[in-house]
């Protein structure tokens, strides 16, 4: 996917701070420390605070050790823990994001907001973020759901996908591709891809034919 690095540790961020907050949401006070999370994702509680806080980590050594950890969250949320996209939340926007983090490292970015101001900001995310938790049952493959169907069950839900699933992947990946990234390819690249995608071509080609036949014939 097309995403710049910077994009990619805003999103991480976020989709990290909200693992964090529905890890405490399910398991409480009382509960399992979140201790038990890190462990699960295999990553230490000063790496998960430095994503969070978005300071002094290694994106590139974050990826080579988090592709080990990927399939233990399952099928859905590879590409969210890697920061590619950010998990939809209903009623917070990316903006919202924004204007939240700011306020709450405000001290730590050395530009401090007023703390009523700072409190506003805060206050209402955390609201609405609660609210939106408190209505999760994990029974969904919505990104969401699954990071919490993981929190609550501490194992990766089983997805049931339909069959043209892999078109979907297919769509996303030739979405982001483009005439730099083919020119700079190796020749043998190349060469192992073009046939494969010349072969796909041809049985969408033979699929679009055959469905204006028959919808000729109706």
């Amino acid at each position: 996917m097309d995403v710049t690095e910077q994009e990619r540790r805003f999103n991480r961020r976020v989709n990290f701070y909200l693992m964090n907050r529905i890890w405490k949401y399910i398991h409480g006070k009382k509960g399992k420390e979140i201790s038990f999370l890190y462990e699960q994702i295999g990553l230490t509680d000063n790496l998960f605070s430095k994503i969070i806080r978005d300071v002094d980590y290694s994106t590139k050594k974050l990826d080579q050790k988090w592709g080990k950890y990927t399939s233990i969250m399952g099928d859905g949320l590879e590409d969210y823990m890697k920061g590619y996209q950010l998990i939809p939340v209903d009623g917070i926007t990316k903006e919202d994001w924004e204007k939240y983090l700011e306020a709450r490292y405000a001290e730590q970015n050395g530009t401090p907001l007023e703390q009523t101001e700072r409190n506003k900001i805060m206050g209402e995310l955390n609201d609405k973020l609660k609210a939106v938790i408190n209505g999760l049952s994990g029974e969904t493959n919505q990104p969401i759901d699954l990071l919490y169907y993981f929190c609550k069950y501490e194992r990766a839900k089983a997805i049931q996908r339909p069959p043209y699933y892999r078109l979907e992947e297919l769509e996303n990946i030739l979405s982001g591709l483009s005439f730099s990234q083919w020119e700079s390819a190796p020749d043998n690249l190349f060469e192992r891809v073009f046939p494969m995608l010349k072969k796909q071509y041809e049985l969408a080609a033979t699929i679009k034919n055959y469905h204006l036949l028959k919808n000729e014939d109706r």
